[in-house]
């Protein structure tokens, strides 16, 4: 999966990426399992920071321990002991790496034949509009503390309408799909004012099923929209 350019930027759906030429959206399985996208498209785990500290300190610490702990006080020994801790720090590496939660696109490549990530640009009108709706909603206090769609179905109903929208097909579906997202934007935009902005639940990671339906849950992200406005 190609780079971005400098200019991109992050929306308020972790699946959705401005760009200079318009967006880029991704397949939800994609960030199954802990990851997220940087501003460049980079997919990158919560515990990345973690393990890069910890591989370091799983390479050194042995090469510096080791002679200290072992080396006999001779100079071939301080030698052979760091370059036997140095071995072993390498293993463990290895290990580490081995354990740890791997390559995002790898795994996704391995599960199915399909690109992980499509462009939209302002040549593709429908799909375009289908990104905006997305973008707005998930600015919503609603939507971003958890009180509505903690399913995320709406990470699943942008990337499903948008890739059959490049491709040229159901136009009539797409229609409806946007129509249920304007509603949804409407019904969001009433929620706001009533959602304590203070009340912020653990954001709910998107699952990793994948919807084939997205009228479908565009349909119940539209009954659940109306009876938490009517509710709250």
């Amino acid at each position: 999966m190609d780079g971005l350019a400098p200019g991109a930027r992050l929306t308020g759906l972790p699946t959705l990426i401005r760009t200079d030429a318009g967006y880029r959206v991704h397949d939800p399985r994609l960030l199954a399992g802990g990851y997220t996208l940087t501003p460049a498209g980079r997919v990158t785990h919560r515990a990345d920071e973690l393990l890069g500290g910890l591989a370091v300190l799983l390479l050194l610490g042995p090469a510096i321990a080791f002679p200290i702990l072992f080396a006999g006080g001779g100079f071939w020994s301080a030698v052979l002991w760091t370059a036997l801790g140095a071995v072993a720090g390498l293993v463990l590496v290895g290990v580490e790496l081995f354990l740890g939660p791997g390559d995002a696109l790898e795994r996704y490549r391995k599960q199915t034949a399909e690109e992980p990530g499509l462009d939209v640009t302002e040549e593709d009108t429908q799909a375009m509009r289908l990104c905006a709706l997305g973008e707005r909603i998930a600015k919503s206090t609603a939507w971003r503390t958890g009180a509505f769609d903690r399913d995320r179905r709406l990470e699943h109903v942008v990337w499903s309408a948008v890739r059959r929208a490049l491709h040229g097909v159901e136009e009539a579906e797409l229609t409806l799909i946007e129509n249920r997202l304007r509603t949804i934007e409407i019904a969001a935009d009433a929620i706001e004012f009533k959602v304590d902005p203070s009340h912020r639940p653990r954001r709910p990671a998107a699952t990793a099923a994948h919807r084939a339906d997205p009228l479908q849950d565009a349909d119940l992200l539209v009954v659940e929209a109306g009876a938490l406005r009517d509710y709250l």
